[in-house]
């Protein structure tokens, strides 16, 4: 019986210890946003050549970098990653491997090309919260500061060589149909930012697009329908 009372204790000491571990063991790979260096080590492509981080923002259980990586040997080169929030660590995040890039041209007139939108979360027939960052690299460049926010129902909006002209007007249609602004804000005369976002849907799966100016809902009926017109175009073109 003493023996007993003695490696209860001590098999449980042990299974404190091994947990203990593994969760400072485990720890370790997560990313610590309180840390530059930790940063750095998640996100460039070579370790002995720090980022540069740019700007950083938190959207509930998301954590976004700008940045840029001297690795690219270009300056008009930049990054932008999101990160996960891991469970019972305070600042220590998930490194997902997903980065976007992006080049800043000289000379785009194209405002919506440099106004980025990264949908966070998965979007799917239960889920009704939108969470976002929506960021620029060439913010000043941007002459309208204006931005206008949209809920829509894009389900099913994909053709391909074989859709029919019918069915390409009747989902661009339905598409147009379902627009309803949802929001308009300023944005900052600045080069770099990074707005968090978190929209509130009124049907489960509908998408959010965000257009620089302010744009009206019949605004984006036209130009959805305009845009319609250039894909059955592009179909003929393709069968020809």
């Amino acid at each position: 019986m003493k023996k007993l009372k003695i490696i209860i204790p001590a098999i449980l000491l042990l299974i404190a210890i091994g947990l203990l571990s593994a969760y400072f063991i485990y720890g370790s790979t997560l990313v610590d946003i309180t840390s530059d260096k930790s940063i750095s080590n998640a996100l460039a492509t070579d370790p002995k050549q720090p980022i540069t981080i740019i700007k950083t923002a938190k959207n509930g259980k998301y954590f976004g970098i700008m940045y840029s990586d001297p690795s690219d040997n270009d300056e008009t080169c930049y990054h932008f990653s999101s990160m996960t929030k891991a469970k019972l660590y305070k600042n220590k995040y998930h490194n997902l491997g997903i980065s976007s890039t992006a080049y800043v041209i000289e000379n785009n007139d194209d405002e919506e090309d440099k106004l980025t939108n990264d949908t966070l979360n998965d979007i799917d027939e239960n889920t009704k919260t939108v969470e976002s960052f929506l960021y620029t690299f060439e913010g000043d460049t941007i002459k309208d500061k204006k931005c206008s926010v949209f809920e829509c129902n894009n389900t099913g909006v994909a053709f391909d060589e074989n859709t029919e002209e019918k069915e390409v007007t009747e989902k661009m249609q339905k598409l147009a149909d379902s627009y309803k602004k949802i929001d308009e804000f300023d944005l900052p005369n600045e080069k770099f930012y990074i707005f968090p976002e978190v929209y509130e849907l009124s049907k489960n799966a509908n998408a959010i697009c965000f257009e620089v100016g302010s744009v009206s809902v019949d605004e984006m009926k036209s130009r959805t329908m305009q845009q319609a017109k250039g894909i059955i175009k592009d179909l003929k073109e393709e069968k020809q």
